[in-house]
């Protein structure tokens, strides 16, 4: 054999064998298919709007934030100077979209502009960018706001669009504070304080306030937490829906997830919210 044909059947060889190693594609038996943005970090909290379904909201831990109007079939990102940690949609008014981070933004035109609300930037607001980071924060004359705050609860009244509360944990306190706008958000005050406790959830019913936080259940102007759970155990993520004229509740402990169809303190025929674990735990 010549030099020129050993060479060439080693290549071939070595080819076949590169073609044998590479894997197929992997079959799928659901009905999963990508939608939306990624591949740059993680995508969080997507938000539906209750008016539009085809409207969604949701950001990313790289700071940036996506929109689509179209049911995930295109998405547009918007930048809001820092991460957001949650979203709103106004019941009442299908382009307004309220985001919450170290300031509180709203959108009246289905995101495609957005303007600062809270704290006011007439009132001496300032923005700083510190680190190697550049990590993001405010300082500002507006008496309602603390420095180093991340809103991370919006609620916009289902009755009334210009009320509008807001929680956060204020980092000097270690308290979470409630504050209510009736305005729209253009100026806010105190409602309520939570001692020592993260709102993981802010929840209304009419005129029910349901607060979750990671100690546990707060009902209407309730200072002390009605505890959940096992001894110890803290409350680590909380959602609320509506369904079948009902507010549905659920609540994450350790290994657990409890759900409650109820909720709000007894006014009329309502209950308390009684809980119940997921199948083959015991309810609490």
């Amino acid at each position: 054999m010549c030099l020129r044909t050993f060479f060439a059947l080693a290549a071939t060889m070595l080819a076949v064998a590169a073609i044998a190693q590479t894997p197929g594609p992997a079959p799928r038996f659901d009905s999963w298919k990508i939608i939306g943005p990624g591949g740059g970090g993680t995508m969080i909290d997507p938000t539906v709007s209750p008016l539009d379904p085809r409207v969604v909201v949701e950001r990313c831990d790289m700071t940036g934030n996506y929109i689509t109007l179209d049911g995930g079939q295109s998405w547009r990102m918007f930048n809001l100077r820092a991460g957001m940690e949650t979203f709103a949609f106004d019941p009442g008014n299908p382009r307004r979209i309220y985001a919450g981070g170290p300031a509180l933004w709203r959108s009246d035109d289905s995101g495609q502009t957005w303007r600062m609300l809270f704290p006011n930037p007439a009132k001496k607001t300032v923005e700083h960018q510190n680190g190697d980071h550049s990590d993001y924060s405010l300082t500002s004359n507006d008496g309602s706001y603390v420095t180093g705050l991340n809103i991370s609860q919006i609620v916009v009244d289902a009755g009334n669009s210009n009320i509008v509360y807001i929680a956060f944990l204020d980092p000097q306190s270690g308290n979470s504070a409630l504050l209510i706008s009736k305005d729209g958000g253009v100026s806010f005050h105190g409602e309520h304080e939570y001692l020592s406790d993260n709102i993981l959830l802010l929840s209304y019913t009419g005129s029910d306030r349901l607060a979750v936080g990671t100690h546990g259940v707060y009902l209407n102007r309730a200072d002390t937490p009605k505890h959940v759970g096992g001894p110890g155990d803290e409350i680590t993520h909380a959602s609320a829906g509506e369904a079948d004229g009902k507010t549905i509740v659920s609540r994450q402990q350790a290994r657990e997830t409890y759900t409650s169809r109820k909720m709000g303190a007894r006014t009329g025929n309502r209950e308390r919210p009684r809980w119940a674990s997921k199948p083959g735990n015991s309810a609490r």
